[in-house]
């Protein structure tokens, strides 16, 4: 699941689609961000991407649309990847899930700095009320 998920993070950054002529080309970023070092900061750009689209009828520019999904991506990765001691309230749906992380990068532009998968599980635990069991040390409390 793992490597599924950084092969894709790591494609979805590498590839740009040029939709008037058809064509793909690869490039390699100058910086490439590997996904357990992911900041807060680093995720940022690529959410209000994200977001853009979103608010377009998810619609856009490859490359914004590649960024978004590249957000999107992440922050569910994440969320898949640690155990919750409690769910989801029933009905809630990724979009939901991706918006409250969005949400509470741009509302806390000070913690940016962190980890982004602390980030994400805060934002999930302050707006669904949502417990994680990490590290084998129990519930965050």
């Amino acid at each position: 699941m793992f490597r599924f998920l950084i092969i894709t993070l790591a494609l979805s950054t590498l590839v740009r689609v040029s939709p008037a002529q058809q064509t793909y080309t690869v490039t390699i970023p100058a910086r490439v961000v590997h996904w357990a070092s992911m900041t807060g900061n680093d995720l940022y750009e690529p959410c209000l991407a994200w977001e853009k689209t979103e608010n377009n009828g998810g619609e856009g520019e490859a490359d914004t649309v590649i960024k978004g999904q590249t957000c999107y991506s992440f922050i569910l990765g994440v969320i898949n990847a640690y155990p919750a001691c409690t769910s989801f309230p029933k009905g809630t749906t990724n979009e939901q899930i991706v918006d409250v992380a969005v949400l509470y990068l741009k509302q806390h532009p000070a913690e940016r700095g962190k980890d982004a998968w602390e980030l994400i599980l805060t934002s999930e635990e302050e707006a669904f009320n949502v417990k994680w069991l990490l590290f084998s040390s129990g519930c965050i409390k």
